[in-house]
């Protein structure tokens, strides 16, 4: 036989009996008993008896939730608690206010560019500009979300005309706009009303000279590239000179990323890249090379020239003295073949994530609290130095291989399993 408790959680736990005139009584049922136990773990009875008697009756529901939420927190995580979800909150709304503020150009609407503008007209971009002026076929219909796949609804209009109309339903704040002609013909001026530029559906050559136009300009802009064909895709970005901050040792250290530009790295001889390059980059190549020497349209290639493109892809390797098992057949077949709905769902997806990921700046990295840690050299060995320089290259060393964990749950962690080599306590945290 199971025994009921009636006393309110707090008379249970000092056992003693619970009268009419508890003050626990009406907000602390016996129901609630978990949700005592873990307020008077982490804060202890005296403490929330306190302020329990300083609040109004009516706000006394409100304050068990507050105390019972902040507890919780606690416990699952003692270092942060509840302060990590408030440090979330903010960056999530320092985000926000950032990516209000940008403008994109978008030039080429395929299946995996539309996906990439739906995604960042809901996440809130301030203005989307789109420039295809191709009419509207029944091979531009497949694969694109956007566009109903009735032809004739939308003759004599342009691809950009139809996205831009659906992409507003999406959110009515943002500003989607339509630009006509070739990218090619904007001038300077107009290419910095612009913060990042995405382009698809074009050849390599057209992609060289708009990214060395965004890199010609006083405050360069962020260039991305996105090809697909068949069910393979590749995401070229250039963002020149981008600062990455985060917060290490309670200090906000900002690192400098150099990136290179399109031209530079298409001219990079195949056997001088890293053995880690993905055989889809090659594969590619292989493509593009194949559809500009026999001037082929972009993204058009069918399962009748896979033969032709598996030879081309042998006099392309003797060219540049690589092993042509490097490039397997069955990579050059998925070239070949058509275009899946799913994979332009996903580089769509991968494309935004990464836009929206380079594009946030944690909202604690100040300009005037920052370790500039890519811009300082390390002294040579041959010359002498203090303990705190040591310290400071040895940490930067570790952290560029891996070997470099830092918060207390993850320093303990290493500690306990034996790992670990060195610990550093810093004062900020």
């Amino acid at each position: 036989m199971t025994r009921t408790c009636k006393s309110c959680p707090v008379c249970h736990s000092q056992k003693k009996k619970c009268g009419t005139k508890c003050k626990f009584r009406n907000h602390l049922p016996p129901q609630k008993d978990e949700t005592y136990k873990n307020i008077e773990q982490v804060f202890g009875l005296a403490n929330f008896e306190r302020f329990y008697d300083r609040v109004e009756p009516q706000w006394r529901d409100a304050l068990i939730d507050s105390y019972a939420y902040e507890a919780n927190e606690r416990i699952k995580d003692p270092i942060h608690g509840i302060t990590k979800d408030i440090t979330l909150l903010q960056q999530r709304l320092a985000n926000t206010k950032r990516l209000g503020t940008a403008n994109v150009l978008v030039n080429g609407l395929a299946g995996c560019t539309v996906e990439f503008c739906k995604h960042i007209v809901v996440a809130g971009v301030k203005s989307l500009t789109l420039n295809d002026d191709r009419m509207i076929t029944q091979d531009l219909l497949y694969g694109n979300s956007l566009i109903k796949p009735n032809e004739e609804f939308h003759r004599d209009k342009t691809i950009a005309q139809v996205c831009s109309k659906s992409l507003s339903k999406f959110n009515s704040k943002a500003s989607i706009h339509v630009l006509q002609g070739d990218i090619l013909n904007l001038s300077a001026a107009d290419f910095e009303k612009f913060d990042t530029v995405i382009i698809s559906c074009c050849s390599k050559i057209k992609r060289r000279e708009v990214n060395s136009r965004c890199r010609q300009l006083t405050d360069p802009i962020a260039f991305y590239s996105v090809q697909c064909r068949g069910s393979l895709a590749e995401i070229f970005v250039d963002l020149k000179s981008h600062t990455v901050c985060e917060r290490l040792f309670g200090q906000d250290l900002k690192s400098i990323m150099e990136f290179c530009s399109f031209e530079e790295a298409i001219a990079v001889p195949w056997k001088t890249l890293p053995k880690g390059v993905s055989e889809i980059f090659l594969a590619m190549s292989v493509a593009e090379n194949f559809e500009a020497t026999h001037r082929r349209n972009v993204g058009k290639l069918s399962a009748t020239d896979f033969q032709n493109l598996k030879t081309f892809k042998d006099v392309l390797c003797d060219k540049q003295q690589f092993n042509h098992n490097h490039i397997s057949s069955a990579t050059l077949e998925k070239l070949t073949g058509i275009t899946a709905c799913n994979i332009h769902s996903i580089v769509g997806a991968i494309l935004a994530q990464r836009f929206l990921y380079l594009i946030y700046i944690p909202f604690n990295c100040r300009d005037d609290v920052v370790v500039a840690v890519a811009e300082t050299p390390a002294p040579a060995l041959e010359e002498p130095m203090d303990i705190m320089t040591a310290l400071q290259l040895m940490l930067r060393k570790s952290r560029a291989n891996g070997g470099l964990f830092w918060e207390l749950n993850e320093g303990a962690k290493v500690i306990e399993n034996h790992a670990a080599q060195l610990c550093v306590l810093s004062k900020g945290l």
